[in-house]
């Protein structure tokens, strides 16, 4: 788990490290979940190098300054 500030927000993901010529895999989580949830299907890809992150307001990310709306 690590995290970075994005747009004056703090930011969590999580990243996993395989194999250094694999591709990397990016998971985006859906409507009130996190990044947590992609744990066990990252541990069956341990040779790719494996992001997930939890979207502001989600899991240990900050919550936005403003409201989500449609567009968002």
């Amino acid at each position: 788990q690590k995290q970075v500030i994005i747009n004056g927000m703090l930011i969590n993901y999580y990243f996993r490290t395989g194999d250094t010529q694999a591709p990397v895999l990016l998971f985006l989580h859906g409507w009130r979940s996190e990044g947590k949830i992609w744990q066990k299907v990252i541990g069956e890809l341990s040779k790719y190098n494996s992001y997930s992150i939890d979207f502001p307001g989600f899991g240990q990310s900050d919550l936005p300054n403003k409201d989500f709306q449609l567009q968002d």
